[in-house]
């Protein structure tokens, strides 16, 4: 299976990226989305006012069990580890261009991109807020686990951790 999804990473991104390359004259930077996530609406903005970068790394985001618990849960940091639609890609240097390689980092799992990155001399720059929330306990994803904690101590961490969903952050990630 994670053949087939890095097949489809690589075919995709290697479409957008030729397609694109002699129509724009700077970096061009490229987002893998969940369907579930939600993205901030000021993350476009960012990327294309900040300066060439090799790329950037969602740190801090939140857990959202719609349905389930009326608030955000805020990850205070590797968010990039639990979240798939944490990277943002310069495609010139980091995506594959030959058919064979299928054992690339970038098309494997997502928690390990960050890593590869730095180790080859091109880190992540971080994103300076909180640009996704990862709808967790939805049927689109595989964390569609009973949302439980059992305990006093897990619940008063969960609650430490968590916010209401305010009207301005329903405006920043488009929700109305």
């Amino acid at each position: 299976m994670m053949k087939d999804k890095g097949a489809k990473k690589r075919k995709g991104l290697g479409v957008v990226y030729d397609r694109l390359r002699n129509e724009i004259d700077r970096p061009i930077y490229a987002m893998l989305v969940d369907a579930d996530d939600l993205v901030h609406r000021d993350l476009v903005p960012f990327v294309r006012g900040s300066k060439p970068c090799h790329g950037w790394m969602v740190d801090t985001g939140y857990f959202y069990f719609e349905h389930e618990w009326p608030f955000l849960v805020n990850v205070p940091g590797n968010f990039d580890q639990t979240c798939g639609t944490s990277i943002i890609m310069r495609l010139d240097e980091h995506v594959p261009r030959s058919a064979d390689m299928a054992g690339h980092p970038l098309m494997g799992p997502h928690n390990e991109i960050a890593a590869h990155c730095r180790n080859i001399g091109k880190p992540l720059d971080i994103v300076p807020f909180r640009a996704v929330i990862q709808c967790r306990a939805t049927n689109e994803n595989v964390l569609s686990a009973d949302f439980k904690y059992e305990g006093i101590r897990p619940m008063l961490g969960l609650l430490r951790r968590s916010r209401i969903m305010t009207k301005r952050i329903r405006q920043n990630f488009m929700l109305g």
